[in-house]
């Protein structure tokens, strides 16, 4: 029985990402259907709802049946009411996965039970299990299925829980797993063309590290002549979601991202009354969409004129062939009819989800709120939107005149006011607190305000944000840069080394990427952009200067020739010598030399050397987020990928919203206080 999703094989001519990605998916459908074909008999699937969309993105609906999979259930459900012999849970190894798991086996008879792990099991999952008493009621297996293949370029690992763990919770245990996909992606192209790591980040240089201990091991095959038909990935850049926390808390204006800002897209799937006489459906964002390939990237304002070019093209396509008599052009009408049929489909539901988001961007709080950003961005606290006016509240005692808030601060009180949801609140506070010199008095004044507002159990939530970074605490901030000697974040002096503010962008031609959050170019994709500079990279003064204030005490690992020499860099060690595999050491590093094919692992740090090369644009560069990326940042890099002219493939932990990442923020509070009617008291 063949393991491989028949829609996953690349087309001819295709470009290096797609047939990278395609290859990628082709491993994911192979590890799935060996894990379902060892389990005999029929199948239910239970899971979450994001799995259940990545199966239908991976493998579909025809390679499951084909295994004997029978349906799906949620993991949230009690019981699942089925006449398949088997209950198979396909989860991530998360302690919420773990007890609802547990649940559903104690309230189900007469089925045998089975755990496929995505991708790995972690030691707790055993453990609670034994600690429960169920060791015994599952069987486990691990699926190694990382990677959801959500475009020709793109690959999620769909773990949105990454930045939260490793933030502030202290637990690495999913870059293990990160380190682990990463490896895949590399052993389906051709061994030995990875020349260049660049790290940037504590995550990211612990997964470089791990990848560098994986090539040494995988390295000792014998290369085939297959090896030479297979795509190249010369550079690997690592970015930390921590390095730009401003980028994900501002509101993304392309297509993709607003769809996701507004209307929500799960694991490539978007779910709402979009369909025909307003049914429900579930819409996949599918790469062989050539509506979507057209506007997906673009400023959202240019996508009314694209859709209505597109009506137009395929209402003068069918007219052509509709008083055709001649035989060859009606078979080739034929032969196109099915996908104009879903073109027509597609473009009726791009139109839909275009007017529905257009509804609420168009409304003034939308507008107001962008006015408020951009004068974040710009530094200035002095907003002179929103108040009484922008809320549509009118003040008694001044007879109704409108009155604009005079800071960013009031404008936040008053947006919590209006009972926004606490994660808007919490993004809008964050972009504040990044891009804005603030004073402690007024930072805990917003801080009560927020508390005050939604409820004191999220202090827990602010604590959280503090710590992973999203809010910054001036005081905090100001002790840091004493000890540290500016070795912290500075919003001004980055965005004027990197020029991550536009003034001018034209958003129906782009010159630049700044059109995806209006006039400001995410400081992530300036960084990966600068990787390329031919005024040597990320060694230029400039750009060296604003990597040193992401410094966050950082390990400062420099790796040369993968499988034999590790050198550990102090502060006084010219990297010169270390790009240089020729070169030889002194007495402070220890090297085993030998004639290798050679990586270079750079993990940026306060001692960033000046001699460090650009990337070439020539090369095939694999970009990956530890965090969560956004969709907005996603077009980002394919636009730099046109300036530069280069290729690059996108692999992240997650696609994120600001809004989802602040509620990763928040604390379960378990009440331990219960209120008894009969005895009329509270009891533990």
């Amino acid at each position: 029985m063949s393991s491989e999703s028949p829609s996953s094989q690349p087309k001819p001519g295709a470009s290096p990402q797609s047939i990278i990605v395609s290859r990628v998916r082709q491993l994911s459908a192979k590890v799935l259907g060996e894990a379902l074909e060892k389990i005999a008999g029929t199948i239910l699937i239970v899971t979450e709802n994001s799995v259940i969309n990545a199966l239908e993105i991976t493998v579909g609906t025809p390679f499951l049946k084909e295994r004997s999979v029978e349906g799906f259930g949620l993991i949230q459900m009690e019981s699942p009411n089925t006449q398949a012999q088997n209950l198979v849970f396909l989860i991530n190894p998360t302690l919420p996965n773990i007890h609802r798991v547990m649940s559903i086996a104690k309230h189900t008879t007469g089925k045998k039970f089975h755990i496929l792990f995505i991708p790995n099991e972690l030691p707790f999952c055993k453990q609670i299990l034994k600690d429960n008493g169920m060791a015994n009621t599952f069987s486990r297996q691990i699926t190694n299925w990382h990677w959801i293949a959500l475009d020709n370029d793109l690959l999620t690992l769909d773990m949105p829980f990454v930045f939260r763990y490793t933030a502030v919770d202290g637990d690495w245990s999913p870059l293990y797993f990160l380190s682990s996909g990463i490896l895949d992606i590399l052993s389906v192209t051709k061994p030995r063309t990875l020349t260049r790591i660049l790290a940037k980040g504590d995550l990211s240089s612990f997964v470089a590290d791990r990848i560098l201990d994986g090539l040494t091991k995988s390295d000792k095959r014998t290369p085939t002549e297959e090896d030479n038909d297979l795509p190249q990935i010369n550079n690997l850049i690592l970015l930390d979601r921590s390095v730009d926390l401003v980028t994900p808390t501002a509101t993304q204006l392309t297509y993709l991202g607003l769809i996701d800002e507004t209307v929500g897209i799960e694991t490539g799937c978007i779910q709402g009354d979009f369909g025909p006489e307003g049914k429900k459906i579930r819409f996949f964002l599918r790469p062989n969409d050539q509506i979507l390939r057209e506007i997906q990237d673009k400023s959202f304002n240019a996508v009314g004129r694209s859709l209505h070019q597109k009506a137009l093209e395929i209402a003068e396509k069918e007219k052509s062939y509709k008083d055709q008599t001649d035989m060859n052009k009606l078979r080739t009408f034929v032969k196109e009819l099915e996908d104009l049929t879903q073109q027509h489909q597609n473009l009726a539901i791009h139109t839909k989800l275009a007017e529905r988001t257009r509804g609420i961007i168009s409304e003034r709080r939308f507008h107001e709120q962008l006015e408020v950003e951009q004068s974040l961005f710009e530094q200035t606290d002095s907003i002179g939107v929103g108040g009484t006016t922008g809320s549509s509240i009118t003040n008694a005692g001044l007879g109704g005149e409108k009155v604009p808030n005079s800071s960013a601060a009031e404008y936040i009180e008053d947006k919590m006011g209006l009972g926004v949801s606490p994660w808007k609140a919490l993004r809008l506070m964050s972009l504040y607190t990044q891009c804005c010199t603030i004073k402690q008095k007024v930072y805990d004044n917003l801080k009560a305000a927020f508390v005050q507002t939604y409820g004191f159990h999220h202090v827990h939530t602010l604590w959280n944000a503090e710590l992973a970074g999203i809010l910054r605490n001036p005081g905090k901030e100001s002790g840091e840069a004493e000890r540290d000697k500016g070795g912290v974040w500075n919003y001004a002096k980055t965005v004027k080394n990197l020029k991550a503010v536009v003034d001018d962008d034209d958003e129906i031609n782009p010159r630049d990427f700044a059109y995806t959050y209006a006039s400001y170019a995410p400081i992530s994709v300036r960084l990966v952009q600068y990787a390329f500079s031919p005024q040597r990279g990320w060694g230029l003064p400039a750009v060296d200067d604003t990597l040193r204030l992401h410094t966050t005490g950082e390990k400062h690992t420099h790796r040369l020739t993968y499988n034999t020499s590790v050198i550990t860099a102090s502060s006084s060690i010219n990297l010169s010598t270390l790009l240089d595999p020729s070169a030889t050491t002194d007495s402070r590093h220890t090297t085993q030399s030998q004639s290798h094919q050679n990586t270079t692992f750079v993990s940026v740090s306060t001692d960033t050397p000046d001699t460090l090369t650009p990337l070439s644009t020539s090369s095939v560069t694999l970009v990956v987020f530890i965090g969560g990326i956004t969709y907005a940042e996603i077009a980002a890099l394919r636009q730099l990928q046109k300036i530069l002219n280069t290729t690059i493939v996108i692999a992240t932990t997650s696609i994120i919203t600001g809004s989802r990442l602040c509620e990763s923020m928040k604390e379960t509070i378990r009440n331990r206080l219960s209120w008894n009617p009969q005895m009329g008291i509270s009891k533990r």
